[in-house]
């Protein structure tokens, strides 16, 4: 079943528009009905003044990969001197503002080679699972969420369920009629 851009926003960005995430991300494949660029544009619009970002990180004849984000939000996880003094190691420098943070991460993914990630923090996952993932991606994983949990499982089980549900939730207020501005919180 081909979804619509705008259900492929209330489905997979649920969380970030519902405030309880910093952002989400997801991939429209082109092979989709619509039209990637003038949807964006519009959502852009749309979401602007209710305190959501949209950005496209990056884009290929197949796909393109969006991040729908709470500027207030990221920019107070990313500034947090853990995150960015992880970050720093990935050529962020500590005083980046939210713009320049963004777009060293966009020039740091590169289209079906080697992807950024370190992206998990952007997407405000904890930093010892992102850690964990990058200095040893073999290792198996306690918990497989949202995000590969290496520590601190209940707690990710909990966000994991909240998720689920705010999911659930959105995605069903969609389906009865309400645009996607009209489901930020």
């Amino acid at each position: 079943m081909s979804m619509s851009f705008e259900s492929c926003i209330a489905f997979h960005c649920a969380p970030a528009l519902a405030g309880i995430k910093p952002s989400n991300l997801f991939t429209w494949r082109h092979c989709q009905k619509g039209c990637a660029k003038s949807s964006i544009a519009s959502l852009k619009n749309d979401l602007a003044e209710r305190g959501v970002a949209v950005e496209t990180l990056c884009e290929c004849a197949d796909y393109t990969l969006i991040l729908i984000y709470r500027a207030d939000m990221l920019e107070n996880y990313l500034n947090r001197p853990e995150i960015s003094g992880f970050l720093s190691d990935f050529g962020y420098a500590p005083d980046m503002n939210l713009r320049a943070l963004i777009e060293t991460l966009k020039s740091r993914i590169k289209p079906r080679g080697d992807f950024p990630h370190e992206i998990g923090l952007f997407l405000g996952y904890p930093l010892h699972d992102v850690a964990a993932f990058i200095d040893t991606p073999d290792k198996r994983c306690s918990l497989c969420g949202e995000w590969k949990v290496y520590k601190n499982e209940e707690e990710a089980s909990k966000l994991f369920e909240s998720f689920r549900k705010c999911r659930a939730d959105l995605y069903a207020r969609f389906l009865n009629g309400s645009g996607i501005a009209e489901l930020v919180a």
